[in-house]
Formats: structure tokens, sequence, C-alpha cells
């Protein structure tokens, strides 16, 4: 939690009188203003939500065999210390054109001899809209979330996204953070299993329309991956 600021209860002055409670808030109060008799003042506190999530997906690359496989599951987690439940919302990609030119190639014939700019555009478009990020959290009956490509253009960027439903969202869930329990930890994976959600990553691609790139070798990052989350009442 975190202080919000000092408040007098709504539809009074905050003087003294009657018993302590929780009133409904009124204005905040000016620590400047003249103070002329006693006052009741409460603090309003508002919710920190303080989760990591994972952000730039990268896929290793065998330069022999051109498979590319998806990070182990531990290096995209989302990790929160919110005192609340906290779920994921949505997913969004943003996938910049140079990266993804970068780590795939049309096949060679895709594009007729003579093709123009906004042919080339189009054929990406097509084959990115059939090729699919995975996201699945790392826990029993947990549905994976399929995420194009390839969706909306905005400048050098392709954009696409899902709002989760109410079933999936109780998959992609973490626990209230208990700061009790909680010792200090340069490499903080949550202090309880359950305040630490690995993310499991997959890859599908259209053969006959996508290919990786011959010569690629180690991590290469190829879109950057946002999670929305709120905190539960």
């Amino acid at each position: 939690w975190q202080f919000a600021g000092w408040h007098a209860a709504a539809g009074g002055d905050g003087s003294e009188g009657g018993e302590p409670g929780a009133p409904e808030l009124g204005e905040a109060w000016d620590p400047a203003s003249p103070v002329t008799e006693d006052l009741r003042l409460y603090a309003r506190w508002s919710l920190r939500l303080d989760v990591t999530v994972p952000v730039s997906v990268a896929f290793a690359v065998d330069a022999s065999t051109g498979e590319a496989t998806p990070p182990d599951p531990g290096r995209y987690a989302l990790k929160s210390r919110t005192v609340r439940e906290v779920e994921v919302e949505a997913a969004a990609l943003r996938s910049e054109q140079a990266e993804i030119e970068g780590f795939f190639e049309l096949p060679a014939g895709a594009l007729p001899e003579g093709a123009t700019d906004a042919d080339a555009l189009a054929a990406w478009q097509g084959a990115l809209s059939a090729a699919n990020l995975s996201l699945a959290a790392d826990a029993p009956g947990a549905p994976s979330i399929e995420l194009p490509f390839a969706g909306d253009r905005v400048g050098s960027a392709w954009l696409s996204s899902h709002a989760l439903t109410d079933a999936e969202r109780g998959s992609y869930r973490l626990a209230a953070f208990d700061y009790a329990g909680a010792a200090f930890d340069e490499a903080w994976q949550g202090a309880d299993p359950s305040e630490c959600l690995p993310l499991r990553l997959g890859l599908s691609i259209p053969a006959d329309r996508l290919e990786v790139r011959d010569g690629l070798d180690g991590m290469r990052p190829i879109t950057r991956l946002a999670l929305t989350v709120s905190a539960r009442e």
C-alpha cells in the first residue's frame, strides 16, 4: 500500500467529535492551510501494484538445422509483490518489421517477378497473420493463448492483442504477497511458488509461407510481449 495523502471526512470540516471510524473521504487536506481548531484527518492509502512482467521475446536458433527453440519457462515469468491477488487481463505483441525480417524470410517464389513494395508488405502480412506466438502459464490445465505476429500495422511495427476471458484469467493469477514471510533475495523468484508464474512460449510457423533464415545462431529477439495485469478486489 502507498500513502496517498491526508483527508477530512466528506461532508464535514474534519473537526473533532463523534466516534472514529472509516468514513467516506472528502477533498485532500492542504498542510499549508491555516488550522484554527482541532482536526480529525484520515490517511488515504492506494494499492501499489508491484508486478514484474517479461518484455522481449527471443528464440534460440540452431545454425545447422534452422530449428527455433523457445526459452526456458523460468526465464519468462510473472512475479508479484502485490498484497492482493493479481491476474492477467490482456496480452499483446509488438513486432518490428526489421526484427521480423532478421529472423524470418519469405520462401523462394513467394513474390512474383516485379513485385512492388505493397506486394511484399501484403505477403509479409499474410504470412505473419498465420504465424503465432503461443503463451501458456506453467500450471495444470492452463489454456494456451495464441497471438498472431501480424494484426494492425502502426509505422514499422505489427500489433496484435488478446483480451483474456474470465475462465482464462483464473489460470493466469498470482496469489497475494505476504511481506511477513519474505526475505531479501537478489534473485527473488517469489516468497512462495504461487507468487511466481512461469510462462511457456511456443512458435507456430506456416512452413509454406514463412521460413527461419539460414545461418542464424543463438538467441534472437523477434517480438515484444506486453501483459496487462490488475489486482483483484
